[in-house]
């Protein structure tokens, strides 16, 4: 989240925009410098704050060396994979995944506290900026590598490949138009998008929570064929969305942002539509 930097001259962008105060910019918003509502803000806490979820996992893999839940069947196969002719294991490609995934979730932490901190100084700037450029060099290619290669080794059904791999391809877009924002001055495009980046990125943890609660309520959450059952991927779907949504429409920016929404939404739809999928399963 690189800081955009002083406004530019003519510049009609708004520093902070909180819930029920229109999207015009007034010197009372223009004094916050983080263009993001209070709801907005609740959610990215929350997103991050979801995290805590793979402390049990991470600590049942090191102990089982099997990704799942803790005390449940609900074991992820573990199978030998040939990627590019190097021979790795499921579990070794998962872990792979999820530790580039928290490497990025710490990274968008980082910048988060920095630019909310009270003191903006020129230290904490430098700072910012700087963790953007580790984000957009380092740990976001690293994620979509390992997320691309998981998609495509370990997830074999349609429906589930498609509603994960779109999520990296998300992501992506996410941060290449925060960086537009970025340079061209733009707050409100850069905050929009780096709060479209996190709650994507974030949607994993959302993701275990929801399947936690699926285990809880009985629900089988590993089709026979190894995989998760779509419905677990259907309602971390529709969370999301209606979580960005929720946070787009708290600082009247929702038509802003209707082209990310739309497509998520499109792919989500088309999904459900034109790909097998069952809510207790995982059709091939």
């Amino acid at each position: 989240m690189s800081d955009p930097g002083p406004e530019p001259r003519g510049s009609n962008s708004v520093a902070a925009i909180p819930d029920g105060v229109p999207n015009a910019p007034t010197a009372s918003t223009q004094a916050t410098p983080f263009a993001i509502s209070r709801t907005q803000f609740w959610l990215l806490c929350f997103a991050f704050a979801s995290n805590i979820i793979f402390v049990p996992i991470f600590s049942n893999y090191a102990k089982t060396d099997k990704w799942g839940a803790r005390g449940t069947t609900e074991i992820i196969p573990n199978n030998q994979l040939d990627v590019f002719g190097v021979h790795v294991s499921t579990n070794t490609l998962i872990l792979c995944h999820a530790t580039a995934a928290l490497l990025l979730a710490a990274c968008f932490l980082v910048q988060f506290i920095l630019i909310r901190s009270k003191e903006r100084t020129p230290r904490r700037m430098a700072a910012h900026r700087t963790m953007g450029t580790v984000t957009l060099c380092g740990t976001a290619p690293l994620y979509a590598l390992f997320a691309t290669l998981l998609c495509f080794y370990v997830i074999q059904t349609p429906f589930n490949r498609v509603m994960y791999f779109f999520l990296p391809v998300m992501i992506a877009y996410a941060l290449i138009v925060g960086f537009m924002g970025y340079r061209s001055g733009d707050r409100i495009r850069h905050a929009d998008s780096m709060f479209l980046a996190v709650l994507l990125l974030e949607s994993a943890p959302i993701y275990r929570i929801i399947a936690l609660v699926m285990i809880k309520a009985g629900v089988q959450l590993i089709a026979p064929n190894g995989e998760t059952i779509n419905g677990a991927a259907i309602i971390r779907t529709a969370v999301v969305l209606i979580l960005l949504v929720a946070g787009y429409l708290s600082a009247h920016r929702l038509k802003r942002n209707l082209v990310p929404l739309g497509l998520i939404t499109a792919v989500f739809i088309g999904s459900l539509l034109f790909l097998p999928w069952a809510w207790t399963g995982a059709p091939s």
